[in-house]
C-alpha cells in the first residue's frame, strides 16, 4: 500500500510537471507569434512607406513632365554672400509663397531624383564628367549603387550638406512663375556641389 501511494504521488508530480511544462511552452509558443506579428506588421509599414514614396516620386516626375511645356512656379534660394537666388538649385513649387527650409529640401530632394531616374546613364555621365583626379565628387561611391538609391546617397553626402547650408533662410526670395526650362538640370546641380 506503501508503494502505491508513493507511484500515486509520483505519478501525480508528473502530471503536474508536464501541466508546467506545457504551460511555458504555450507561453514561449505565443510570444514566439506575438515576435513574428510584430515583424509582419513592421516589414508592411516599412513596405507602405516605401510604396507612399515610391509613388509620390512619380507623381512628382508626372507633374514636372505636365509642366515642362508650360510656366511653372519655381522658388530658388540665396546663397550666403549673394544677392541674387542660384537658379542652380532652384525648385518647383506648387504653392505662390516661398517654402521653408525642411519643405525645401523635400522639395529639392524629389527635383534631384526626378532628374536622375529621367535618364540614368546621362546622370552617370554627368557625374564621370565633373569626376577630376583631384576632386572624384560622388563618382566614384555612387558608381556601385543603383541609380534609384542615388538621391538618398546625395542628399545624406558631405558634399550636399556644405551645400545647402550654404543657403541664406534670411533671404526671402519670391516664388516666380518662369518657363519649366529654368529648373536646373542634374548637371548644374552637380556643378553647384
Amino acid at each position: 500500500m506503501q508503494t502505491l501511494a508513493k507511484d500515486v504521488i509520483y505519478g501525480i508530480g508528473i502530471v503536474v510537471g508536464c501541466v508546467f511544462l506545457l504551460a511555458a511552452l504555450v507561453t514561449e509558443i505565443s510570444v514566439f507569434f506575438v515576435l513574428v506579428a510584430a515583424a509582419v506588421n513592421a516589414f508592411r509599414i516599412e513596405h507602405s512607406r516605401n510604396e507612399r514614396d515610391e509613388s509620390a516620386r512619380q507623381e512628382y516626375a508626372t507633374l514636372c513632365q505636365e509642366s515642362s511645356l508650360a510656366y511653372v512656379l519655381i522658388w530658388a534660394p540665396t546663397l550666403k554672400g549673394d544677392d541674387n537666388p542660384t537658379m542652380s538649385l532652384a525648385v518647383q513649387c506648387w504653392v505662390e509663397s516661398a517654402p521653408n527650409k525642411e519643405l525645401y529640401k523635400d522639395l529639392f530632394e524629389a527635383s534631384l531624383d526626378s532628374l536622375i531616374q529621367a535618364n540614368p546613364k546621362q546622370a552617370l555621365r554627368d557625374l564621370e564628367e565633373v569626376s577630376t583626379p583631384e576632386s572624384p565628387g560622388l563618382y566614384p561611391e555612387l558608381r556601385w549603387y543603383p541609380p534609384h538609391q542615388w538621391t538618398y546617397h546625395m542628399m545624406n553626402s558631405f558634399e550636399m550638406g556644405q551645400l545647402l547650408i550654404r543657403i541664406d533662410w534670411k533671404k526671402t526670395n519670391s516664388v516666380q512663375k518662369l518657363p519649366a526650362e529654368e529648373l536646373p538640370s542634374f548637371m548644374d546641380i552637380l556643378q553647384m556641389m
